[in-house]
């Protein structure tokens, strides 16, 4: 190449460079003097990581300050998007010294973690909350190999009872996309949630507010200093009008039943008490078996305990599941508690006279369908009919008052209509209507055949009985406390409205309390 054309050549690319490097000054100094507030800002926020910090959960206490649900400090394991360099690397790293704690978590379990929280990967990863310490060691010891790894420390709920009054506490668990989407901005894709009983009736309540931690970092992730504290707000707390010494003998006497019954009749493992308090409608205790064990509920549920609570197969009443309260959410034939409602449907329509009206019980109704008795009971009127639970009687009580009356009273006494109790899942119930209603039906709906109906249901109806003719609203929180201990909300119900008569209700109080030979 001559001399001439390289020394143009040169010459060309200079002017190139020239104009480059003209541009890139012009682009400096815009650069400097009119976006310098915006990039230091933004370089700022680069250096900044904000820490969630968890807010204790509101506890929950009996009516004498027993703890029934509290929280403990546990260490959760989390991966750290932004910082998980290698993450096919530190995965099998992490899984490797999971394997001898947690069988269950493999690379498929902490992938699809990562990927059901794609969309919000600034946040923590939580893998598994309340490691055991060990676990803690042998993280830290192989830090190296683990970057994004984090393990910190939060509280998370502890329930020193165990399984006592499980249904009613309920239990916390994580939140799913639906629940999340319904959500305020308080709750993300790691928050726990209530899902059943008193944790999930009062969430709101419990909950608290997270706070956060400005923590400034290098290059690298690693914090150099922490800038500023948003303190968490705790959850308020709650005092029940559960009896928690009431509430041990009550499923103890539950369970030592079923022990009995059982001997005779093997599928005999379900069933619910309730203790309630005539006048104000606190529930002072309620137990339904199986048990549940808020605790369960901490991480995911094994196989064994996922078929304990989720039955698979045909749907069999008798084992449809340990996660049912079955105070409140099936439904049972009331079966003789329902008499004194026939009872109280003939007292009003001045059907009968409690003294001198006689049945003659030969061991069967006599009029079609001619149900059987539970034995030969002779002559007997109110007082002796009602303690041998004469089905004679209350069959013909039942003609008398007529279909529409009993379904007014029985209406009147809330059966067939939720309680509205401040517990998640109330059943509504299943109850005949007058028009659907045939001799048979009448027969059999007299003796509490027929009709299906919530325990919780049935012994508010009793209550009514019992305190004057007023039906009472069942609940199960007397106050709510702030975390300073400053009452936020007292809770009392007054009586819906009176249902039958005061009259009648001193006659029916006489009548379950006499002795059968009146």
């Amino acid at each position: 190449m001559k001399p001439q054309t390289i020394k143009t050549k040169l010459k060309v690319y200079s002017y190139i460079v020239v104009v480059l490097l003209a541009i890139l000054g012009a682009r400096l100094a815009i650069v400097q003097f009119f976006h310098q507030q915006v990039y230091q800002t933004q370089a700022k926020e680069n250096r900044i990581r904000l820490v969630a910090v968890k807010a204790p959960r509101g506890e929950i206490y009996d009516r004498n300050g027993e703890i029934l649900a509290a929280n403990e400090l546990v260490y959760t394991l989390s991966l750290s998007y932004l910082g998980l360099s290698g993450q096919d690397a530190v995965v099998n790293n992490l899984v490797g010294l999971m394997q001898s704690y947690y069988p269950e978590i493999d690379k498929n379990f902490i992938e699809e973690k990562i990927k059901l929280q794609q969309y919000r990967l600034f946040e923590p990863v939580i893998i598994v909350r309340d490691i055991p310490w060990e676990l803690v060691v042998k993280l830290e010891e192989n830090r190296k190999i683990l970057p994004g790894v984090t393990v910190t420390v939060e509280p998370l709920r502890s329930y020193p009872e165990a399984d006592l009054a499980g249904h009613v506490l309920g239990y916390i668990h994580s939140i799913n996309a639906e629940e999340l989407a319904g959500s305020d901005a308080n709750y993300s894709i790691n928050s726990l949630i209530g899902k059943a009983g008193i944790e999930k009736q009062y969430e709101k309540e419990l909950r608290g507010r997270d706070g956060a931690r400005r923590v400034e970092v290098d290059a690298k992730g690693r914090p150099i200093r922490e800038l500023l504290t948003m303190e968490p707000t705790p959850g308020n707390n709650l005092y029940l009008t559960l009896n928690l010494e009431l509430q041990k003998v009550l499923e103890k006497s539950m369970d030592q039943v079923l022990e009995q019954l059982q001997g005779k009749y093997p599928k005999a493992k379900v069933g619910s008490a309730v203790v309630l308090n005539v006048k104000t409608g606190e529930i002072l205790a309620m137990s339904s078996r199986p048990g549940l064990n808020p605790d369960d509920w901490k991480g995911n549920l094994s196989d064994e305990k996922a078929s304990y609570y989720y039955p698979t197969g045909k749907y069999d009443p008798m084992n449809p599941g340990a996660e049912v309260n079955r105070a409140l959410q099936e439904n049972y034939p009331p079966g003789s508690t329902f008499k004194p409602i026939t009872g109280m449907a003939a007292l009003e329509k001045e059907a009968m006279d409690p003294l001198n009206d006689s049945v003659n019980c030969t061991g069967r109704y006599w009029i079609a369908p001619r149900i059987k008795c539970t034995g030969v009971h002779g002559y007997v009127n109110y007082y002796s009919g009602m303690a041998h639970s004469c089905n004679t009687y209350f069959q013909e009580m039942g003609r008398r008052a007529g279909k529409d009356e009993i379904i007014d009273v029985a209406r009147q006494f809330g059966l067939g209509s939720k309680t509205g109790i401040d517990l998640p899942g109330e059943s509504r119930s299943i109850f005949c209507s007058e028009s659907s209603m045939t001799a048979l039906d009448l027969a059999e709906v007299s003796i509490g055949q027929t009709n299906k109906i919530t325990p919780i249901q049935m012994i508010t109806a009793c209550c009514a009985v019992a305190n004057g003719g007023y039906l009472v609203q069942p609940h199960v929180v007397s106050k709510i406390l702030d975390s300073d201990g400053n009452i936020v909300k007292t809770i009392s119900t007054e009586p819906k409205r009176q249902v039958v008569s005061a009259e009648t209700s001193r006659r029916m109080c006489k009548i379950l309390q006499e002795d059968a030979t009146i």
